[in-house]
């Protein structure tokens, strides 16, 4: 049963990395056919006595005029050919007739029937399979235990498992979110929309991964989000005074490197509770930006600009890569140094920490101080999204990363949760808040659902708590 276990979820892995590419392929080649036609389908719809062409409900007449858009693209690529930079150039008339010939050669042999064709109209059951399939191998590889000789005991105790697991249900709800919303709008699980998700969350990702460390080492910090604001407010100061974009990181990764250790070194000198003394810190923080910015937006004259245009393989922008590998920085630091299994002791028992001879204090103060440094490369890529910063950018921030850590399964007791588990609820909170873009629903309704999340991660994040009392 358990090598049978094995095969199944290797091949459900490679079926669905499989599928997702010939998924994204059928996108790319959709997206490329659009672009093709994309500049003359209006006009010819509002020929056609429409307002648009996606206000065009009639299939029939979409098809015209999608074929009619589809000829003059090929026209103009025929003109290319021939040495001007569209048809409408062309003035002699044997060569207008020449042209005209080849293009609807062009149109005809086109990708109509071929394997491409196909793809670009399947590509978004395709991914949808896709996903279905890797969640599935996902769940089979997060149940770690050994599989029982008898098949009911097996079933029974491997879904008790799987339901205990937060980031197995995380993945189940991701999936069938995304399955719904994907049904629903097909926009939503479109190539460009999903990169455009991971983009907006790239922020709050790295700051979830400081927040999960912080909690899981017994600690929180409440002011990661002013701290994003100042660093940003001096990376643009500097920027604005003449300096290189050099000088003006180093500032602003010293600047959060000062504001972790200030955490920590109050925090474990004082032994008053965390969420109390960053949530001061967070207003002096604040306060400090407002002293140096004046209240007014600063900006970093296009400086970070190539973190947001430079893109991997012309596919993933590089701040979303920059998200990615503080996630696995993130991993390895917690679970595979001595540094992170230390930190994960001090969250579970402080005391016993202390009494086998690890420094608390000075872990407590190094891990805010790392915090500090991974908060200034969110300070960065905010000021790349928005090209300006003001004292106020950063408010939310600590909220929003700290419900998505709770989502992920780390708790305020410290000493538990995973990496793995608070990207996931980074993810979700990302997804959600995308979806209700996507499918229109009213802004203060967002704010109704975003309440409901809260209180819900906090109940999910305390059930283990309430099964142990019982």
């Amino acid at each position: 049963m358990k090598k049978t276990l094995k095969v199944l979820r290797t091949l459900l892995i490679l079926v669905g990395v499989a599928l997702f590419v010939l998924a994204t392929v059928g996108e790319n080649i959709e997206r490329s056919n659009w672009n093709a036609v994309s500049p003359y389908v209006d006009d010819l719809a509002v020929e056609a006595g429409y307002a648009s062409f996606e206000a065009i409900d009639d299939d029939a007449v979409r098809d015209q005029v999608h074929d009619a858009a589809l000829l003059l693209a090929a026209q103009d690529t025929a003109a290319v050919n021939h040495g001007y930079k569209k048809f409408s150039k062309v003035k002699d008339e044997a060569e207008i007739e020449q042209i005209k010939a080849e293009a609807q050669e062009i149109a005809a042999s086109g990708t109509e029937g071929s394997f491409g064709e196909v793809l670009a109209g399947a590509w978004v059951p395709l991914l949808a399979v896709a996903l279905a399939l890797l969640a599935a191998g996902v769940v089979l590889t997060c149940i770690g235990r050994p599989v029982q000789a008898r098949a009911a005991s097996f079933s029974a105790q491997r879904l008790r498992g799987m339901l205990r697991d937060q980031r197995v249900l995380l993945i189940i709800v991701i999936v069938l979110l995304v399955v719904v919303v994907g049904c629903i709008n097909p926009k939503f699980v479109k190539l460009t929309n999903v990169i455009a998700i991971f983009q907006q969350i790239s922020v709050l990702g790295i700051l979830t991964m400081v927040q999960a460390m912080l909690l899981i080492s017994g600690g929180i910090d409440l002011s990661i989000g002013n701290m994003m604001a100042l660093i940003g407010v001096v990376v643009a100061t500097v920027l604005m005074s003449g300096q290189s974009l050099f000088v003006a990181v180093l500032c602003g990764m010293g600047v959060g490197l000062l504001c972790g250790l200030f955490n920590g070194v109050i925090i474990s000198k004082s032994r008053c509770i965390p969420l109390i003394i960053t949530l001061g810190t967070s207003q002096i923080f604040y306060g400090i930006a407002l002293l140096i910015c004046g209240g007014s937006f600063l900006q970093f004259k296009e400086k970070l600009e190539f973190m947001r245009k430079i893109q991997l393989y012309n596919f993933l922008p590089l701040m979303v890569i920059f998200m990615l590998a503080i996630v696995v920085l993130m991993y390895f630091l917690l679970n595979k140094t001595k540094f992170g299994r230390r930190i994960v002791a001090i969250g579970g028992n402080e005391k016993n920490a202390f009494l086998s001879g690890i420094n608390v204090d000075l872990y407590k103060i190094i891990t805010y101080g790392i915090g500090g440094l991974i908060v200034s490369l969110a300070a960065l890529i905010l000021g790349a999204r928005l090209n300006s910063i003001t004292a106020t950018a950063g408010s939310g921030y600590e909220t929003d990363a700290l419900v998505a850590a709770i989502i992920g399964g780390v708790t305020f007791e410290g000493g538990r949760g995973t990496v793995f588990g608070a990207f996931l609820g980074c993810l979700l909170t990302g997804i959600i808040s995308n979806a209700l873009d996507i499918l229109g629903v009213d802004a203060y309704v967002k704010v109704v659902i975003s309440g409901a999340i809260i209180v819900a991660a906090v109940v999910l994040s305390n059930i283990d708590n309430l099964r142990k009392k019982q």
